[in-house]
């Protein structure tokens, strides 16, 4: 009866012991840590790593700690919970828009896309799958899509000359690797998905701009082989460096140079080969070297925007970008921002979890 007690205590002792070595090891105390000891004790004892192993046992069981951040699906596929834009009752068609949400949303997206061609420009509103619409199958039974009607299916009825909705090519596209085309451990589309995103967006626009020039599958070549680390999701769980996930790379035929200038800095933030580039709060702006058209575009997007970016700076010679959030509800800034830049194009990219956060909620200046 006493060798449980003792073997619980022998346990704790050996947990003390390794917390410290474990983060010393994985970079989590530094020299920095020895200044104080309470900042020696808070990095020490952090218990992310034991954490995330936990949750790597309990993955495979189909069991989330933190399931409003992350449900486990089929296949240790892993989704974004309800926390996010109620991301799974959307999908399961328990919370959608309403019609007079739609419509007014549809309404203003007309309403920028006149101001726009006032401009001698051109606006579209380009509109990203989110991955559980994608691979709804692995999805675990509870959380797939049932009989009522669901945000993607209410997008699909939405038909404008400003809105590119990528569903159905990337539905059909998904077929065609051997790989996912989003990632299993994250919450974004990899660079292949971001590729068939890119097409059926160039292809809607040439219909517009004949005279535009888009990348095709003669300029690009696959490598489905590359493995990273695990993505946004496993970091939700502690696990980002005890799993790993897909990295598909698309390579750009005579790739160009680029240039990115942080403007507000008005520093040059980097130059050089042509590379994925994150979401900016602030803006930048992205020159490219060899691009297929010299034209100016205003490219405001979410995250999805980063493994699109490579393809956007092929393309065009110049691109103003930056998260949407800070300037698309924010009636007089779009204005002035599309005034003052002079773009040929104004694309505005998203997923569809965020879609309604555009709210255009200000029609542009009469």
């Amino acid at each position: 009866m006493r060798l449980k007690p003792l073997a619980i205590l022998l346990i704790a002792a050996v947990a003390v012991t390794a917390l410290p070595i474990t983060n010393y090891i994985n970079g989590k105390v530094t020299a920095a840590s020895f200044e104080s000891k309470s900042d020696f004790l808070k990095d020490a004892f952090k218990t992310d790593m034991l954490v995330g192993i936990c949750n790597v046992m309990l993955t495979r069981l189909g069991i989330s700690t933190s399931p409003k951040d992350v449900i486990i699906g089929k296949n240790n596929w892993m989704f974004l919970g309800d926390w996010y834009a109620g991301s799974v009752s959307s999908h399961r068609g328990l919370l959608t828009p309403s019609k007079s949400q739609i419509e007014e949303i549809s309404k203003q997206r007309q309403h920028w896309k006149k101001f726009a061609k006032s401009r001698n420009s051109d606006f579209y509103v380009t509109v990203s799958p989110n991955k559980e619409d994608v691979y709804d199958e692995f999805l675990p039974d509870w959380a797939r899509a049932g009989d009522k009607k669901n945000f993607p299916a209410i997008m699909r009825e939405e038909h404008d000359d400003a809105l590119i909705y990528l569903y159905d090519q990337i539905l059909q596209a998904k077929s065609k690797y051997s790989v996912p085309i989003y990632y299993r451990t994250d919450s974004h589309w990899n660079e292949l998905g971001a590729w068939e995103g890119y097409k059926y967006m160039a292809s809607r626009i040439k219909l517009d701009h004949p005279d535009l020039v888009f990348l095709t599958d003669k300029d690009i070549s696959i490598d489905e082989s590359g493995r990273k680390p695990g993505g946004d999701l496993a970091n939700f769980l502690f696990m980002k460096n005890l799993t790993t996930d897909g990295e598909p790379h698309v390579s750009i035929a005579n790739d160009p140079v680029i240039g990115v200038l942080d403007i507000d800095k008005n520093a040059t933030k980097y130059h050089g080969p042509n590379k994925r580039l994150d979401a900016s709060l602030t803006p930048l702006i992205v020159s490219s070297s060899s691009a297929l058209n010299d034209k100016r575009v205003l490219w405001l997007h979410d995250s999805y925007g980063q493994a699109l970016s490579p393809y956007m700076s092929a393309t065009f010679k110049e691109t103003y970008r930056q998260h949407w959030g800070p300037i698309m509800q924010d009636r007089a800034k779009f204005e002035a921002l599309i005034d003052s830049y002079k773009p040929d194009l104004i694309i505005v990219t998203s997923v569809l979890r965020s879609y309604l956060e555009i709210t255009l909620a200000a029609k542009p200046s009469p």
